[in-house]
């Protein structure tokens, strides 16, 4: 070949060539054209590259190619250079800027470092620049700005730009400006909005701020939008339904606020919508589920409310399937994760394109929609997390999740022809009757979750077909299975976690189970499980954690594997199981839950006594507290001290009113009148101290127009003599209000 002097162009693209790139291409002068993409080249890029000097295109992408890109290329006269996912390292040569004939320069997905070139400015006809998937570090050069023909500049996943977006940029005729997973900040500028030839706009994963403006509307032309995965506030603006272009318009993961605006209705052209992961409230307008083109449809982990609008979107309807290879989105309805009620509406049946339906963790009502078995294309269907009720109509897909509802009734015998179905999560529900013994015989499912239902019969039928069996995780623990650990359990090699606990399985562990090379955890406490335990099952290299609590097994415990490591295993409750785990003092012993019933009756009758006890000696020193002050042995400080009190109120009184005693005046100083101080003021009731005797009528007489002294000296007279006879006399007058 290198004898092919007036060779002009060598494609050799497509094909795996396997070996480096040949030196003798140098020697072609009048190659103009290199094509050698996908051919599984290695290597480096050779510098006898640069003695081609007519070669003006050069495409290396998606091959193996190493090295760094040497200074000899310099010199060619390059319009094309593209060299996309390889493993070329090193700095980012300045050379580049000598290229000033470049048009598209695509070094994307290879591990350049450093700064971006300021020399790139020189390029001056350059139109598409790719720079992503490599380790650049810095800022983008304000000299990138003389490039004044570059229409389109992607700079996604460099992950060490920063600083804000260069408002420079936006004086460039761009059409699209790509800087995702990087690590700008600030708000986005106000010029860009001004771009009128910008067609896509895509920052997401970044730390951008600041709210979306009115003049979004002005960007007539912008198809894509996406700015998922920052910091933006506010509301989305109405303006938006003014991009009769845009197709694409992802809000996904920042803090929006405020309704959707029915005005995004208006987008004709839309056909992902993704404003997930906000703070998004109100009802999904029904115009949304109207738009023609829509494809894609994410609304999760909102606060919307209300029902799901019936109105499918016609897209949805469509009865030819469009080849879903190459579309990521394409068929997605998700509204998981908000406060949506009423019921899954029939017309959802129709959108026969649907193939994720997601309208898990709502307030969903009602049976589920048998219409949905319609979806010939549907792979996931998730309604988790709801208030379903009814039974579970046949066929729903290939990965169905309907954990936590209110479903009754058996399980459909019908997932068992789901010859695709994955996944099959029924757990926390009301569901009984028997395991589809059928179940076996679906070779593509590898999860499996029952717990939590109303499930019996034999586990032993499940594995009939276990020889095939790939799953890989099973959970039938928390229901009323029977029977006997079939051994064939141990055909099931690609198992990693097997739950059975809390049923009511009999008979003995198969040895069998040693065979299942990749389990990594075992539960089967909680049965009614005897014998021994399997040496072979401790010896599983993989096991982190078995509990074989709360059972019959008896025997020594093996004294190999996870059965000697105390923070992985779990033997307690098997009333005749013994033996010592290896390098501890640990020693298991026949510790029965009745065993531990009766340790707690001792504990709680111990602590009621210690209470009664607290209770007692409370009380007696209360008790000997009160005869430490009865009132006959308070002392005369005391005493005075009270008497002043109530006659700063009775004095107080005198020169205002008539002598007459009201005592509703004199409520508060009277209510601290003790038995001491009326017995001692009336002299134990002497007549001479009295005015008005007989009677309910009788009043005590405190001698209003003597002084507070004179009354005082009165009231200390001794108390000796008629106290107790007439106590009872004087608690009746202590509470005489008039």
């Amino acid at each position: 070949m290198e004898n092919l002097k007036a060779l002009t162009k060598l494609d050799l693209s497509y094909n795996p060539l396997k070996y480096s790139i040949p030196k003798f291409i140098g020697k072609l002068k009048n190659l103009k054209i290199l094509n050698l993409v996908f051919s599984e080249l290695n290597g480096s890029v050779p510098s006898e590259l640069g003695n081609s000097s007519n070669l003006a295109s050069v495409m290396l992408s998606f091959n193996s190619l190493s090295g760094s890109l040497t200074q000899e290329l310099s010199v060619l006269p390059i319009r094309t250079f593209s060299t996309e996912k390889n493993l070329l390292h090193g700095p980012l040569p300045s050379w580049l800027g000598k290229w000033t004939n470049v048009d598209s320069l695509l070094l994307s997905a290879n591990r350049f470092s450093g700064v971006i070139p300021p020399e790139l400015g020189n390029c001056s006809v350059i139109e598409h620049l790719s720079l992503s998937s490599n380790l650049l570090t810095g800022h983008i050069p304000e000299e990138l700005c003389n490039a004044a023909s570059l229409l389109e500049i992607v700079l996604m996943i460099t992950i060490l730009i920063v600083g804000s977006i260069p408002k420079y940029l936006f004086e460039l005729p761009l059409m699209v400006l790509d800087l995702d997973n990087n690590n700008f900040s600030g708000k986005i500028p106000s010029s860009l909005w001004n771009l009128s030839t910008l067609m896509e706009f895509s920052a997401a994963n970044n730390h951008l701020e600041g709210s979306l403006p009115v003049e979004i509307g002005s960007v007539v032309i912008l198809q894509r939008l996406v700015l998922s995965n920052n910091r933006l506030k506010g509301t989305i603006p109405k303006e938006i339904g003014s991009l009769q272009s845009l197709s694409v318009f992802n809000l996904n993961g920042n803090m929006l606020e405020g309704n959707i605006p029915m005005e995004l209705g208006d987008c004709v052209s839309l056909t992902t919508l993704d404003l997930g992961n906000n703070q998004l409230n109100g009802s999904i307008p029904d115009k949304l589920v109207e738009l023609s083109e829509l494809q894609c449809l994410v609304l999760s982990h909102n606060y919307l409310s209300g029902s799901i609008p019936s109105k499918e979107s016609s897209y949805f309807r469509q009865l030819t399937v469009p080849d879903l290879s190459f579309v990521q989105h394409l068929g997605v309805f998700d509204l998981s994760h908000n406060r949506l009620s009423s019921t899954i509406p029939d017309e959802l049946g129709s959108c026969v394109v649907v193939v994720d339906l997601l309208l898990s963790n709502n307030m969903l009502s009602g049976s589920i929609s048998r219409s949905l078995s319609r979806l010939t294309n549907l792979t996931t269907l998730d309604l988790s997390g709801n208030l379903l009720s009814g039974s579970i109509p046949a066929e729903l897909g290939n990965a169905v999740t309907l954990q936590g509802n209110m479903l009754f009734g058996s399980i459909p015998i019908s997932f068992g022809n789901m010859k695709e179905l994955t996944h099959l999560d029924l757990s926390y529900n009301v569901l009984s009757g028997e395991l589809p013994s059928i179940m076996s015989g679906v070779q593509s499912l590898v999860g499996l979750y029952v717990q939590n239902n109303r499930l019996s019969g034999q586990v032993g039928e499940l594995f009939l077909n276990s020889m095939t069996w790939r799953i890989k995780t099973m959970n039938l623990s928390h229901n009323c299975f029977d029977g006997n650990l079939p051994w064939s359990l141990g055909n099931l090699s690609y198992l990693t976690n097997l739950d059975l606990h809390q049923n009511q399985l009999t008979g003995e562990i198969p040895s069998d189970l040693g065979n299942l090379m990749q389990l990594e955890y075992f539960d089967v406490s909680d049965n009614h499980l005897s014998g021994k335990i399997p040496e072979k099952l401790c010896s599983l290299v993989n096991l982190n954690y078995l509990d074989l609590s709360q059972n019959r097994l008896e025997g020594p415990t093996p004294r190999t594997g996870i059965c000697q490591n105390l923070s992985r295993v779990r033997f307690v409750g098997n009333i005749n199981l013994c033996g010592q785990i290896l390098g501890t003092n640990y020693e298991v012993k026949s510790i029965s839950r009745y065993a531990l019933f009766n340790a707690w009756r001792l504990g709680g009758i111990a602590i009621t006594v210690i209470l009664i006890t607290l209770i007692f000696a409370f009380v007696l020193h209360r008790w000997i507290s009160r005869k430490q002050h009865d009132p006959e042995e308070l002392d005369d400080t005391k005493l005075n001290s009270c008497l002043d009190q109530n006659l700063y109120f009775l004095s107080s009184r005198k020169s205002k009113e008539p002598l007459s005693i009201n005592v509703a005046m004199f409520e508060q100083p009277l209510l601290k009148l003790t038995l001491v101080d009326i017995l001692k003021a009336t002299d134990n009731f002497s007549k001479t101290e009295l005015f008005a005797t007989g009677g309910s009528d009788a009043g005590v007489n405190l001698w209003l127009d003597s002084t507070a002294d004179e009354v005082k000296a009165k009231l200390r007279l001794r108390q000796e003599g008629a106290i107790k006879r007439d106590r009872a006399m004087a608690y009746s007058l202590s509470h005489i209000r008039e």
